[in-house]
Parts: structure tokens; C-alpha cells; sequence
């Protein structure tokens, strides 16, 4: 769906995701008990049944299989059933209601008996829960929410995390790195969670007894309750376990806003915390068309020992950006995204940008990630482009879907409703979006880049740039004609030739730029400005500086060579930093090359650069010369190598230095 590839986005693994299904799938739905729905309805027993359902997710990351599981228990036996439906769940069954069954029962999986119903119950579906109180309607979390997390062993397995560790996984992450910090931050304050440790509580079962999340919580409720907790305080409850029979690395009840549930099995990954809590607070997977868990920017993708930051449909869903932080763009034009890492309050621009998908009812989202709060924690690929997400946000539970990352100059085709996407520009703070919708010319400013950026030379010398031109129109407008000119200090004589270029949407040309200096000009800096205009869309214009370092003539003595070069890795910013000793000169240094691999990396006045570039598994070696105002060049001095740690942290998402 991208005009031009979309690098390192939405990774999918189709051919691996093929093999996990054809290869693993069969034996998880053999040990699991899952049998077709016509097997069971045909030779169970018939049931009415009336009683509490909880709706919660299983989810096993290693095998990017998730089940939503819908357990229900009569209340006139006591008996505990899971649901199987003879289609998709029915949406208007909310966990905690109370509501009436016919089915037939059939045999036993992984939670028990087996109901299973053809058509469901919605017309028997109670406003009311086991209590008598009303269910909410759709009713979102906010506020502190107090949370037990109980610590419970089996006979023969122990949980092998600290009760302080789990702490800091939860509540206390010095670093911020929480569930606590994590939701405090993605929600700007309207949610955060606060509680204790208790446990380990022993339990009488076995890790290889059937799964029975159910009723091992409520062992170590009765626990809690006998060292003398008050369970009504805390409307969150969160059961850290070893691993066990139960599906996945956990499990959590879904969009209760009292009295939920999670259960952790890995309580070494402070992303299954995160996960699990988030299907307690409502939300579904964050998915990619081909993957369940394949969207690396939210921690409803799958669950490692990083903590995402949310993404934008989510947090709009959840409450946590207002409408106004996110408005319905009908019209073709450029619009500015604000970074979603950035405090509404600050935003210079909506934090997020919908546009309708009439085939689907659905909505896209359009955000801009970058290296900032909980955001800095998420594939650093996402950093500096435009995610598109579809998101149906009829107050259902849904799956987000991560479609495409753009970076500058990338587009994102919808064919079916005649819509793109692209994105223009970036910086720190904000990326530009231009939309187009089918037929209509969206101008642009065309893109302007010089090679090389700076040059330097005596007084009076004649130097060139290569001009570069971008036509950045929408696809749907017709070809441009760019008028070149240039200006520089007084004094000085400027051409550009050819004097303009003709160029179609998305295509490139080149001019040469000449600068000369005067004959007189004293040693300095000067800039002289390119600049690009198309007369007949007068928003299509551009423009950049040229810079040009009257130097003394040349005296023969290079600088010495810069020493004592070290590099050093930051592997959570995905960062070398490099630093050497001055050099030194008969007139004095005007700056330094950095090579890497022997290619010049960079030029900078100062002792020290940082390496922005990344490829795991990569090995570089640096190395630096220094340069006077004459334009003499040292020999380069020592060298410094580098290898980057190789591959990425669980589930594609980018290497990094574990919190």
C-alpha cells in the first residue's frame, strides 16, 4: 500500500506467521481441548444456564496466537463453563454481566467445561451485574487505580522474581519504567496506579494441573484476606505466577472497570505487567494486518521487557486526547502532527489527525513518534515518521491496526477511498502531513537540497553547488516549472544554471549554482540563498543556504593530527558518541572531518560528534583529521571500532539496553 517503500515498517513475517499456523497451531489447539463448534453442538447435552460472564484475553506471545475467552459460571450450581460461539462473540456481552444461556454442554479444554451456544444471548443480556448494580456503558477508567498484586506459588514451581522487583515492574521504577509511569505518562495524568506486593501465597496445586486461573486466584484471595487485607480496596488485582499450563506468558480480563484481573506467568517482562492491564482498562491488541502483536509502538502488542508508550487510537479511545486533540480532516491540504510524546497543553499542533474510511466505517490515525518520555522505549524505526493506523472506534473492543511508517517523501495509497498520505517534512517537534483525496491538486514546496551544503575557498575564487529540486505536488496535479535564482552578499557575483526546471509530482532535477566572493572579502562565513518558486502555485516555494568560507591562502602546514579518539555506545539511544583531544596549528584549527569506515561522516568545530546511525550487528571505525581556515588537512589520528549489539529485543522491536 506504500508508493515507495516503507522502510523497517510493519514487520511482517509472512512466511514465519504461515509456519507458526501450519506448524504449531494444530498441537495448541489439541492441548487446549478446542474442538469444531459442530462437534460439540452435536453431541452436547442440552443447558440453560443463567449467570456472570468475564471476558478476558490469553496471550501467547511466543506463538503470536491470542485467544479471547469468554468464561462463564451458573449461579443456580455453581458450575464454571467457557463459551463457545458458533460465530464471533457477540459485542453487547460485557464482562460482569449477568445474563441467560442455552446451549449445549460438551466435554472440557484448558478452562473447563464447554457451553456452547448458537446465536448467543444478546436478547437475554442483563444491564445489571451479579450484584444487582448497573454495568457500565462503555465507562472509561481515570483516576489512581489502587491495585493487590499477589505473589502465589505452586508445590512443585516458585515465582522467581523478588518482591521488590515486581514492585518496581508495578508501581516504583526509579526510572519511571513502570506500569505506573507508563499510563501516568501515555495518559497525561488521568490514570496511574498505586497498591502493594503481598505473597507468595502457596497454593495445593501443581504447575502441570489443568489451567485454573480462576480458581487459583481465589485461593490466593482467601490468603490475602486471612493475613488481614481489605480485597474491596482494591479494585485492580494482579496474580503473579510461574509458568504453568495455562495458555501464554498471561492472561487479563477485559475493560472491567472494577474488580479486575490479570495474571502474569512471566514476571521477569515488565511488557506482560503492561499487556495485561491494558486488556483490564479496555483495550484490545495493537496488531498489523498480517501480525496479532505486530505493533511495536504500544504495549498491546506483545509483551517484552520494554514498555511502549500508547498509540494514538488507543489513547483518543481510552479518553486520554480529546477530540479537539484529534480532528476529522475532510479536505485535501498539508497539516502539521504534533509529536504524541508532547503534553496537549504544549502541543503546537493536534496530536493526532482521523480521516474517514467509508469502505470500512472505520477511521485512519495519523501520529508523530519521536525519542521523547515513554516514547523512547518503542522501535526506534517509528521515530521521525507519520504512523498510520485503522482503528474502528464504534466503543467496541477492536484491534488497532499499524499500517505503514512514513518518512519524508513517503506515501501511504488508499485506492478504494481515492486517498494519500505523505509525508512532507519533519522536526523535534511536529511532522507535515499532506493529504490529497482523488482528483483534487494539493500544492506543495517543492524540496531543496545543495552538494555540498559548504564550501570554503580564498578571496575571489569561483565554487558550484549542485542544486537539487524535488516536486513534492500531489500526485493529481499537473507538472511544474521551478524558477531558479540565487543571492548573495554585496559584491559578489551569483548564477544558477539552467535558470528553471520542469519536473512532474515526485520527480527530480538538478542545476549548478556558482558562487564567487569578492576579491577583498575579509575570512569569514558568508551564505548566499538558493531559491525555488513555481509562478503559477504560489504555496510551492522553497528555498536554502549556501555557505561559502573565505579561508587565508594556503601555508603549507597542516594541523597536527587530533588524538586519544575513544567511542562509546549508547545502546538505549541508539547513539555512538565520539570525543579526541585538539589538535593544534601554526594559525589555528578551524575544525575536524570524522570518518567512518573511511567515508566522511560529518565536520564539526568541537572535540566531539555523536553518531546517529544504527544497524545492529554493524561493526564501525572511526577516525578524525583537523583542517585550518588555509584549508590544510592533518593526517588522520587513531582510530576507534565499534561493534553494535546485534538483532533486536522480543518481537522485532529495536535492540536496546534492558531498563
Amino acid at each position: 500500500m506504500c508508493e515507495v517503500p516503507c522502510r523497517r515498517v510493519v514487520r511482517a513475517w509472512p512466511a514465519l506467521v504461515a509456519l507458526l499456523v501450519a506448524t504449531l497451531l494444530p498441537a495448541i489447539v489439541a492441548a487446549q481441548g478446542e474442538r469444531p463448534f459442530n462437534q460439540g453442538w452435536a453431541s452436547g447435552t442440552p443447558t440453560i444456564a443463567i449467570g456472570v460472564v468475564t471476558i478476558l484475553y490469553a496471550d501467547d506471545f511466543a506463538h503470536q496466537q491470542a485467544q479471547l475467552v469468554h468464561l462463564f459460571r451458573d449461579e443456580r450450581t455453581g458450575e464454571s463453563f467457557r463459551l463457545r460461539f458458533e460465530h464471533d462473540a457477540p459485542k453487547t456481552v460485557r464482562s460482569g454481566a449477568r445474563i441467560q444461556v442455552a446451549g449445549r454442554t460438551y466435554g472440557t479444554g484448558a478452562y473447563g467445561s464447554e457451553l456452547y451456544v448458537a446465536g448467543c444471548c444478546d436478547s437475554a443480556t442483563s444491564t445489571t451485574d451479579s450484584t444487582g448494580r448497573a454495568l457500565s456503558t462503555g465507562a472509561l477508567a481515570s483516576g489512581d487505580q489502587h491495585a493487590l498484586v499477589m505473589i502465589a506459588n505452586f508445590r512443585d514451581a516458585t515465582v522467581s522474581c523478588s518482591k521488590n522487583a515486581i514492585d518496581d515492574a508495578m508501581f516504583s521504577d526509579p526510572g519511571g519504567l513502570s506500569v505506573n509511569g507508563l499510563y501516568k505518562a501515555s495518559s497525561i495524568g488521568r490514570v496511574s496506579f498505586s497498591g502493594q506486593v503481598v505473597g507468595p501465597y502457596p497454593l495445593t496445586a501443581s504447575s502441570a494441573d489443568s489451567c485454573d486461573m480462576s480458581g487459583w486466584a481465589d485461593a490466593a484471595d482467601a490468603q490475602a484476606t486471612s493475613a488481614g487485607l481489605d480485597l474491596t480496596a482494591y479494585p485492580r488485582k494482579v496474580y503473579v505466577m510461574p509458568p504453568n499450563t495455562c495458555p501464554g506468558a498471561g492472561l487479563g480480563t477485559v475493560g472491567t472497570v472494577q474488580n479486575s484481573r490479570a495474571w502474569i506467568f512471566s514476571c521477569d517482562l515488565k511488557g506482560v505487567f503492561a499487556h495485561e492491564i491494558g486488556h483490564n482498562l479496555g483495550m484490545d491488541h495493537a496488531s498489523t494486518p498480517t501480525q496479532e502483536y505486530g505493533d511495536s509502538t504500544d504495549p498491546m502488542a506483545i509483551g517484552s521487557w520494554m514498555l511502549h508508550g500508547v498509540n494514538a487510537p488507543h489513547r483518543l479511545a481510552m479518553g486520554w486526547l480529546a477530540a479537539t486533540d484529534a480532528p476529522i480532516v475532510s479536505e485535501s491540504g498539508e497539516y502539521d502532527v504534533a509529536a504524541l510524546a508532547t503534553d496537549p497543553a504544549q502541543a503546537t499542533a493536534p496530536q493526532t489527525i482521523r480521516i474517514a474510511k467509508p469502505d470500512t466505517l472505520e477511521y485512519y490515525y495519523l501520529s508523530y513518534r519521536t525519542p521523547a518520555g515513554v516514547d523512547s522505549y518503542i522501535d526506534g524505526s517509528y521515530y521521525d515518521r507519520l504512523s498510520v493506523h485503522s482503528y474502528n472506534s464504534d466503543g467496541t473492543l477492536a484491534k488497532t491496526y499499524l499500517l505503514a511508517g512514513l518518512g519524508d517523501g513517503e506515501t501511504f495509497t488508499d485506492a478504494i477511498n481515492g486517498l494519500t498520505i505523505t509525508q512532507t517534512s519533519h522536526d523535534a517537534s511536529h511532522a507535515t502531513a499532506r493529504i490529497a483525496f482523488a482528483s483534487t491538486c494539493v500544492a506543495s514546496s517543492p524540496a531543496i537540497t545543495l552538494t555540498p551544503q559548504t564550501q570554503s575557498a580564498p578571496a575571489g575564487s569561483s565554487v558550484n553547488y549542485t542544486v537539487s529540486i524535488t516536486n513534492r505536488n500531489a500526485s493529481t496535479c499537473p507538472s511544474s516549472t521551478f524558477s531558479l535564482s540565487d543571492a548573495g552578499p554585496s559584491g559578489w557575483t551569483t548564477a544558477v544554471s539552467p535558470a528553471s526546471l520542469t519536473l512532474g509530482s515526485g520527480a527530480t532535477g538538478q542545476a549548478v549554482a556558482t558562487l564567487v566572493s569578492a576579491p577583498a572579502a575579509p575570512i569569514g562565513t558568508y551564505n548566499a540563498t538558493i531559491n525555488a518558486s513555481d509562478v503559477t502555485m504560489p504555496t510551492a516555494v522553497a528555498s536554502t543556504i549556501a555557505a561559502y568560507t573565505v579561508q587565508a591562502p594556503k601555508d603549507g602546514i597542516a594541523p597536527s593530527a587530533p588524538s586519544a579518539l575513544t567511542a562509546s555506545v549508547n545502546q538505549k539511544r541508539k547513539q555512538i558518541a565520539l570525543s579526541w583531544k585538539a589538535a593544534s596549528d601554526n594559525v589555528g584549527v578551524a575544525g575536524y572531518r570524522v570518518w567512518r569506515n573511511g567515508t566522511l561522516a560529518a565536520t564539526t568545530t568541537t572535540t566531539g560528534w555523536t553518531d546517529q546511525a544504527w544497524s545492529a550487528g554493524a561493526t564501525y571505525t572511526y577516525s578524525v583529521s583537523a583542517y585550518d581556515a588555509a584549508g590544510n588537512m592533518s593526517a588522520p589520528g587513531s582510530t576507534a571500532t565499534v561493534t553494535l549489539p546485534g538483532g533486536g529485543g522480543t518481537g522485532g522491536t529495536g535492540g536496546g539496553k534492558k531498563p
